[in-house]
């Protein structure tokens, strides 16, 4: 498998690796098969069962153990920590599941992670993408800082100043009664 290739990068934690052959970018397996031949221009291993490959300014969503099965052709990407991925379509976003599904329509202006669901931004307006595959308003200010991204409550403000916590669905779990929160 070495010699037939440029270079050939060493597995990641999900078994996977990347290789490159004339320029192109192509994947192979922990049991040294090839995934993907070199094709792609750039390459993006979202999960354990999905990675995206570009070419020609579009990425292709493929299955990583059956590099044959296409879930979605995007303008863009971004995967998150929490399984989900930011897809793109033109100027507007949708989300992509941790299994290849894209899970809402290409209509918002704004998509970023959420514990483990998503926040969405559409028309100035904020929703949560919530653990039950439902989306929902949100009305807060903000909470979301690196520090508290994973935490199972996070400090949330009023649009009166209050704060209390809410849960990754957004769910009120103390009220927001507070003049300050950590």
């Amino acid at each position: 498998i070495i010699a037939q290739y440029n270079y050939i990068n060493a597995l990641n934690r999900l078994g996977l690796g990347e290789l490159q052959k004339n320029g192109k970018k192509g994947l192979y397996n922990k049991k040294l098969e090839i995934v993907i031949e070199p094709k792609f221009d750039e390459i993006t291993i979202l999960n354990d069962q999905l990675f995206a490959g570009k070419l020609n300014n579009i990425w292709t969503i493929y299955d990583s153990k059956k590099a044959d099965k296409v879930y979605a052709e995007v303008d863009g990407l971004y995967p998150f920590a929490n399984g989900f991925s930011r897809i793109k379509k033109g100027a507007k976003w949708s989300i992509l599941s941790p299994d290849g599904n894209v899970l809402l329509p290409f209509d918002y202006t704004g998509v970023m992670p959420f514990g483990q669901n998503v926040l969405l931004e559409k028309e100035h307006q904020r929703f949560i993408y919530t653990s039950n595959g439902m989306v929902k308003p949100y009305n807060f200010l903000s909470v979301i800082s690196w520090r508290n991204l994973n935490d199972k409550l996070k400090p949330a403000q009023t649009l009166e100043g209050k704060f209390g916590y809410i849960n990754d669905d957004g769910t009120n779990v103390i009220d927001a009664i507070y003049d300050d929160a950590k």
